[in-house]
């Protein structure tokens, strides 16, 4: 997709915009960011001409131009002071919770994801997410704390009924969402630190994902490759769950340091919640080992031999030299 000269420019775009929320100070400044931003994201989702692209295209576009309608109204709300500053920083909140597909606004995502391709996943799962997340940290506040309750719960019990990686994926992203929220509201450079860890871990499993041409879990179980390709997709997948010692498990236990004096019935939840997600995972995996087979490499897109280390060290090396330091 880079290499069409069309989709570079909307990738650099797309970029900006993003940027161009984050540097501003003008309300209305990171409205046009985010317009601009939903703009470039719409082309890439149409690349392909497949007719679940254009209405993955069409369902992006509703529900952003929803949302930015409901910020627009809001921040003529604050400038005419026309409500109380809290109730108007709290309405300001559901806009921005719908851009990111937190609960009870995440049925978008789930349809969305099903239906683009995995480098469009992980754009929506991780880099669509900076924007309204810089915009959300300004206007914190204890309401948000519902949202983030709901995407861990939502998020963490609706995948195990769930068939399709993408879909499954989806809901990771929902939940881990509402990480994302309880740590904005510890502090910005713990909510940056869980997006970065966050962000490798979902680059590592799409991109496997996507390479090995993986779709459902019916795949995952069927697909004949060798022991290594097999061990790097469970680490992957644990460490999204967040299994120790993995890189996934590090933010959510410093999330849990942090916030266990205040939260504490919130982080007790926010763990048992954790720990289904895992007893899921780990059940994929059990069923892959069963049916575990001889290489075939049939299913795969092309061969990438560094991509298994890369993902190993990645999860298990890259946790142990932040424990040292």
């Amino acid at each position: 997709m880079l290499l069409n000269p069309f989709m570079l420019l909307m990738t650099i775009l797309l970029i900006c915009s993003s940027i161009m929320v984050i540097s501003s100070m003008s309300l209305f400044s990171m409205w046009m960011g985010l317009e601009i931003n939903m703009i470039m994201m719409i082309p890439m989702m149409c690349g392909a001409t497949a007719n679940t692209s254009l209405q993955a295209a069409m369902i992006y576009f509703s529900v952003q131009s929803i949302s930015s309608s409901m910020i627009l109204m809001n921040m003529m709300m604050l400038e005419f002071k026309t409500l109380p500053l809290n109730l108007s920083s709290m309405l300001m909140s559901i806009p921005i919770m719908i851009k990111l597909a937190a609960s009870p606004f995440h049925i978008w995502l789930p349809i969305l994801m099903k239906k683009i391709s995995w480098m469009n996943c992980f754009i929506i799962s991780t880099w669509q997410k900076i924007a309204p997340f810089s915009i959300l940290l300004k206007f914190i506040n204890n309401y948000i704390m519902v949202f983030a309750i709901l995407s861990l719960i939502i998020g963490g019990l609706s995948a195990i009924s769930m068939s399709s990686l993408k879909v499954i994926m989806a809901f990771s992203t929902i939940s881990n969402t509402g990480w994302l929220i309880l740590s904005g509201m510890y502090s910005q450079k713990m909510w940056e630190l869980f997006f970065i860890v966050y962000s490798l871990i979902t680059m590592s499993n799409m991109f496997v994902f996507n390479m090995m041409n993986l779709q459902t879990l019916h795949h995952l179980l069927i697909l004949k490759m060798n022991k290594f390709w097999m061990m790097t997709v469970s680490i992957n997948i644990l460490s999204l769950g967040g299994m120790p010692p993995f890189l996934g498990f590090l933010p959510k236990l410093m999330i849990m340091i942090f916030n266990l004096n205040l939260l504490k019935l919130i982080m007790i939840l926010a763990l048992i919640l954790s720990l289904l997600t895992l007893m899921f995972y780990m059940n994929i995996i059990l069923n892959s080992f069963l049916l575990f087979s001889y290489k075939n490499k049939s299913y795969m897109n092309y061969n990438l031999y560094m991509t298994p280390w890369l993902s190993l060290s990645l999860n298990v090396t890259m946790p142990m030299m932040i424990l040292l330091t």
